[in-house]
């Protein structure tokens, strides 16, 4: 959208000092806006007028070629020039009907000014209306926006601010979308609610967010939506600051354009609405920073630490009755392409409060006994529930819940999202157990790429090789059985250890592991002396087999730099 703030050529032929003004030709222009006067007596005039400009003549330039006429008025209107005032009878004495035919094609207006009308009266009037225009224009505005401002802080929310909205344009359709919790706030008439919640429904699970124009302030955009039979215009204008999209502004109108005024009073008030956002967002990582803090006390190891976190567990609406299990879901560094540290920090930071905000959307729908908070580079959630010990109906439930997370996050384009679930305990002082189990599920996740959610359960042999106090006793091992192998194929640009895990995921069939390597079969049989060679480990020998496997079980899982 174009910053139009003047007036249109209809409304100029209206005024009191135009009424002997005639239009030529272009009538289908005459809705064109003017916002700039220019005056043309050279023949380059192209090359220095603006979009928006009215251009005055007295047909001097042209007067010995009118041949250049025409082509005049089709550079003219590729230039978004607003029309053409043109005084006859001096140099010019009528324009040719072929200039009025293309002017029609065009709708590009020719006005024939009267001969005693002076360039300077048409200059200074309609200047004098295109700043009266601007100054109603912002005074509208500002009427809106103090209504607006006053609304937020007197507390109301995106309820009470869409309703000021819609009193100011005269709207009977509009909604108001919020990305980070999904706040959907509609106003129309009850037999069009149900149809305007499938579209933002259908948007949401399309993952359809409306870009940032930051060259542009009054970027908006426009579809069509069949609402009540009827194809609609939809007009879409982000809630955004230099560098985060909010949510949309959405207006279905039928009948006409959205005028500029009412475009720039949308914009207007979507500045307020980014600001409750942002308010409500801060309100929430507050509340998050105390949670946060009474997780810290309630999973720790040290009872009196935990005591206290009991003691003001009511402040979170912690329920001593039910069973709980730790939730830890963790969102990967793929998500953030900046390598910059502090700029990586608040990347992934704003990536977090989103899955909050997805989270807090799950559970709106769900109405779950639960708490959540954002801790650095995790978001750690306590489950409640009635059901105690470790059914299956509770695991399945739990799962279902996790998968739900894991489709919102894939929606929202954020791909790199891991959950690890601990065991359910219904004593308050055994929760630290749950949330070391499901940071371990969380750390078997990478040796299993297929797996976005793990349950302690399902860990097998992981449980022990994940087991922190084990750690040094693991690496030992590790060291011992697999590292020389590790370190050849480093050294050598081999693929001996990838050998050694088909060996055993094919039990040993040189044939299957040939194929699935797509390596020649006699050397798969080299590779497999090379390995025992190495290692000094007998793959005939059960001893020998098994610590080899448990070996690259803890290979897959460590970090080498410890």
């Amino acid at each position: 959208m174009t910053k139009v703030t003047g007036i249109m050529v209809k409304e100029l032929m209206e005024l009191e000092f135009m009424k002997e003004a005639k239009v030529l030709a272009g009538e289908k222009g005459l809705d064109r806006f003017i916002q700039k006067v220019n005056v043309m007596e050279v023949p380059d005039i192209v090359d220095w007028v603006e979009k928006g400009e009215l251009v005055l003549t007295t047909g001097y330039a042209i007067k010995d070629d009118l041949e250049s006429f025409q082509k005049l008025i089709i550079d003219l209107d590729n230039k978004g020039v607003a029309g053409l005032g043109i005084k006859t009878h001096r140099y010019i004495k009528e324009v040719p009907q072929y200039i009025i035919d293309e002017a029609d094609q065009k709708g590009f207006p020719i006005i024939e000014l009267p001969y005693e009308l002076s360039h300077s009266t048409v200059i200074a009037s309609s200047l004098t209306q295109i700043i009266n225009r601007q100054t109603e224009l912002l005074k509208r505005i500002d009427k809106v926006q103090n209504r607006l401002l006053n609304t937020m802080l007197h507390g109301g929310g995106l309820e009470s601010i869409g309703q000021v909205i819609c009193d100011s344009l005269e709207k009977s359709t509009l909604a108001i979308r919020e990305y980070t919790f999904e706040e959907n706030v509609i106003f129309c008439r009850e037999s069009k609610k149900e149809e305007i919640e499938k579209i933002l429904k259908k948007d949401r699970e399309k993952g359809t967010e409306y870009a940032l124009d930051l060259e542009n302030d009054f970027k908006h955009f426009e579809t069509r939506d069949e609402i009540d039979g009827e194809m609609v215009k939809r007009y879409i204008i982000p809630i955004c600051t230099q560098d985060r999209n909010f949510g949309a502004i959405y207006i279905w109108d039928s009948n006409e354009e959205l005028t500029s005024l009412e475009l720039r009073m949308i914009k207007s008030a979507s500045s307020i609405i980014a600001l409750e956002i942002l308010r409500k967002l801060s309100m929430f990582e507050i509340e998050s920073k105390y949670k946060i803090e009474f997780f810290d006390d309630l999973f720790s190891k040290n009872p009196v630490k935990r005591n206290r976190a009991l003691e003001r567990s009511a402040f979170f609406d912690f329920d001593k009755s039910i069973s709980y299990s730790a939730v830890v879901i963790s969102i990967g560094s793929n998500n953030i392409v900046d390598k910059h540290k502090s700029i990586q920090t608040q990347l992934l930071h704003k990536v977090n409060v989103r899955v909050l905000g997805l989270i807090q959307r799950v559970l709106q729908q769900q109405k779950r006994n639960m708490i959540c908070g954002n801790k650095s580079d995790k978001i750690i959630i306590l489950y409640g529930s009635a059901i105690e010990g470790e059914g299956k109906t509770l695991k399945k439930e739990i799962l279902s819940f996790c998968n739900e997370i894991l489709h919102y996050a894939e929606l929202e384009s954020i791909d790199k999202v891991e959950i690890g679930v601990g065991r359910n305990y219904k004593n308050s002082d055994e929760l630290w157990k749950s949330y070391r189990e499901a940071k371990r599920a969380i750390r078997s996740i990478d040796m299993d790429q297929s797996r976005n959610v793990m349950h302690y359960s399902d860990l097998g042999i992981y449980k022990l090789l994940t087991y922190e106090e084990l750690k040094p006793e693991l690496n030992d091992f590790y060291k011992e059985i697999l590292r020389p192998l590790v370190e050849y194929d480093k050294e050598k640009n081999t693929e001996l250890v990838l050998t050694l895990k088909e060996y055993f995921l094919h039990g040993g069939n040189c044939k299957k592991i040939s194929k699935e390597m797509f390596t020649h079969y006699n050397t798969v049989i080299y590779r497999i002396q090379r390995i025992q060679e190495i290692t000094g480990a007998d793959l005939e020998d059960y001893n020998d087999r098994l610590n080899l496997q448990i070996a690259l079980k803890i290979y897959d899982i460590i970090d080498e730099t410890d």
